[in-house]
């Protein structure tokens, strides 16, 4: 019975190794998912109701949120005629725009017979429909979302005229100007530069909501507080409001321990998350207190007060804010049992004592969405034609925001992770909360859309990190080994097509990491929605062989690099500093090391073999390449990175996009994935004011004319 209902909520009894060993899941890890999802597993009378109840649910005309996908805005509502009675049927739906439609449908034996009965909804609008289906003492009520068949194209996708643009860490630009920690005008600054050499976007890590100076030991971008807001870290706090009229900014900012400390924060190697974070909530403090005693006679002050009216969670997320603030800890789960109820007496007393602390992140996360959309207007100014690449995070942290505020929409005691790999072979947890498809789906998909909205609003392109997982997510129970964990199925095509219906609406384009071990097909179901998926150099060989794939097979609707943000970049690559890295953090054994760096020393001859197949001449120092040593001189890794960047620029993919850290030509990692307080993730800071930027851009920007000319003339001989 436990099995029979696993199956029923879409929870496999086990997965598949990469060698084919299939692995079964125990029964006590499997009970703690589907407790996890709201279901008692403690008897077996319990577990044989919901069986039943998931059967009478599924019986049903309609389930409880209906997606419908159409080319032509003709859609076919498909109904289980099973649970209704002869008579009149009245189909009543209400228009997201306030109107409604009414449909009248004579039911028949036949009709309840066949079991399925087919409506025609010609010339529906796009969009979030309420449905209501009334026959005689029945009545259903459910959501209905009409959304289109594919995703958002560029005009210069349609043309198949290939653009490039570069991908960069937001908090990794060092500047003269900034707290430590690159800000929006950071962003700003560079993009005058890329914008001159031909770039047309700019790629930037996921800039979701981490709580300002609090768990900043925590420092990855994937594992957000909330991925509706913003991270107020990126704020330039010399363009908040007040910030040159405010005498309190004036005395902070002046202070000789201010001074010490941002001195400190500034010339440190790697960022200091805490300092920099401690500094920048002074600063706001000081000037919302400016802010608010000028009031109104501040002409943005107006603007202020709509955000605070329109934006239907910032009242809730600037409470949970000012509650890790007072309590010093953003884990709900070790607060007092008093403060992890958001409905609690207490939590209301806490709110009516510290309104002004609540209004002060409500004024935080203004000046965030404010910056944001003034970088993306300015972005095209600069010659960025479609500017902000954003990155949404697959999931929020397992006791943040998000599990507090809405806690029946998340799965608890369990996290998202992913089986055992030859990486990790125990499998990994990474400590992210997984929503609850059922409940994701009971609700019509409501967060998920506040989720695609909040990220699309001021995005050209969205990547959606980990994209599998709409499809299905590798959960981990607490309290079991990480290996034994299960799939849970997620509704995959009502998501993404909710995914192109804001797309269309936004008008931006929706870019899947697609990387890993996915269903067969799943890439080309992706791209027949207009969908671009990920290619990345590093990965793309020929299976069963290490022999890197040919640029001409990398399908168009793709977006192209060398590298990515887990893995060395291709100077670190080849220099095998990642296995350094490993030795020296005593991460894996001994034999496993010295195996990769065996299998370094072959990839080495196997990229240069890639490079010559394609005619890509590359100068190294000549004795050391013969046997294909680590090449330490900077000239060689210029060199090397900029014949890998022109292999890709080579590739039939549409948009390249070329890595900060690779035209830099650092060595080290931005991330070493499975490692925590290890490694200084997520840290490492890039001048952007080095002279070797401007030079490195100027050649890639040859790179990619002169390939881009290559590739019309091509065309033309076809």
């Amino acid at each position: 019975m436990l099995y029979e209902l696993a199956n029923k909520l879409g929870i496999s009894e086990g997965y598949y190794l990469q060698d084919g060993t299939f692995v079964k899941t125990s029964e006590k890890a499997l009970k703690k998912i589907i407790d996890a999802m709201g279901f008692d597993t403690t008897h077996d009378v319990m577990i044989n109701r919901y069986i039943s109840d998931i059967d009478c649910i599924n019986d049903r005309p309609l389930a409880t949120s209906v997606v419908i996908e159409s080319d032509h805005n003709d859609f076919i509502l498909d109904l289980i005629t099973k649970g209704l009675t002869l008579g009149e049927l009245e189909i009543i739906i209400s228009m997201e725009n306030g109107t409604h439609k009414t449909i009248t449908k004579q039911i028949t034996q036949d009709i309840i017979d066949d079991g399925h009965m087919e409506i025609s909804l010609m010339n529906y609008d796009l969009g979030y429909h309420q449905i209501s289906l009334v026959n005689n003492l029945f009545t259903q009520n459910s959501h209905l979302i009409l959304c289109p068949s594919q995703a958002y194209m560029t005009d210069w996708a349609k043309d198949k005229e290939k653009k490039w643009g570069v991908a960069l860490q937001l908090y990794s630009l060092k500047s003269k100007n900034n707290l430590g920690f690159g800000n929006f005008s950071d962003l700003q600054n560079i993009s005058k530069m890329l914008g001159s050499v031909g770039a047309t976007t700019i790629g930037l890590n996921p800039i979701h909501a981490q709580l300002t100076e609090l768990n900043s030991q925590n420092s990855s971008p994937y594992s957000p507080t909330s991925r509706i807001f913003l991270n107020p870290m990126y704020i330039d706090v010399t363009k908040v409001p007040c910030y040159n009229t405010s005498k309190k900014v004036d005395v902070i900012v002046n202070s000789v321990k201010f001074k010490e400390r941002l001195a400190i924060a500034k010339n440190s190697n790697f960022i200091n998350y805490k300092l920099v974070q401690e500094l920048t909530f002074e600063i706001f403090e000081a000037v919302f207190s400016t802010f608010k005693h000028v009031g109104k006679r501040n002409h943005t002050y107006q603007s202020f007060l709509d955000f605070c009216n329109n934006t239907e969670d910032l009242e809730k997320f600037a409470l949970y804010s000012a509650l890790a603030k007072h309590l010093n800890n953003t884990d709900w789960s070790k607060w007092s049992a008093g403060y992890q109820d958001i409905n609690s007496k207490k939590v209301s007393d806490f709110k009516n004592k510290n309104e002004k602390l609540i209004e002060l992140f409500k004024f935080i996360q203004w000046q965030a969405f404010t910056q944001l959309g003034e970088v993306a207007t300015e972005l095209k100014k600069n010659g960025i034609k479609n500017p902000l690449y954003l990155d949404l995070a697959i999931g929020t942290q397992e006791y943040s925001y998000c599990t507090w505020a809405d806690r029946h929409l998340n799965m608890h005691d369990v996290t998202i992770g992913s089986v055992p790999d030859e990486l990790n072979p125990k499998g990994q947890n990474w400590n992210l909360a997984p929503l609850n498809p059922y409940i994701l789906q009971q609700t019509g998909y409501k967060y998920f859309i506040k989720v695609i909205q909040s990220n699309m609003q001021y995005a050209s392109q969205l990547r959606i990190d980990h994209i599998i997982g709409l499809n299905r997510m590798f959960i981990v129970p607490k309290g079991v080994e990480n290996s034994d964990g299960a799939y849970v199925d997620y509704p995959k095509d009502d998501l993404l097509s909710i995914l192109c219906l804001e797309s269309i609406r936004n008008n931006c384009t929706i870019v899947a990491e697609s990387l890993g071990n996915n269903e067969k097909g799943f890439n080309e179901y992706l791209n027949s929605k207009n969908i671009f998926t990920c290619k990345v150099f590093m990965f793309e060989r020929w299976n069963n062989s290490t022999l890197f794939k040919r640029p001409e097979t990398y399908t168009p609707l793709t977006v192209a690099s060398t590298t990515n943000h887990d893995l060395p970049t291709v100077a670190g690559f080849y220099m095998g500093s990642d296995i350094s890295h490993l030795r020296r953090l005593g991460i894996g054994k001994e034999s496993d090391l010295m195996e990769k760096e065996e299998q370094r020393h072959q990839d080495r001859k196997l990229i240069l073999d890639a490079l010559n197949d394609q005619n890509i001449k590359i100068s190294m120092d000549q004795e050391q390449n013969k046997e294909h040593k680590p090449l330490s001189h900077s000239q060689n890794m210029e060199n090397l990175t900029l014949a890998t960047q022109r292999f890709i620029a080579k590739s039939s993919s549409l948009l390249n996009m070329v890595n900060l850290n690779d035209i830099m030509l650092t060595y080290d990692p931005i991330n070493i994935p499975s490692t925590t307080t290890e490694y200084q993730n997520w840290s490492i800071k890039i001048d952007i004011e080095d002279k070797q930027l401007k030079d490195m851009l100027v050649n890639i920007e040859e790179i990619m004319k002169k390939e881009k000319r290559n590739s019309l003339d091509i065309k033309k001989v076809a």
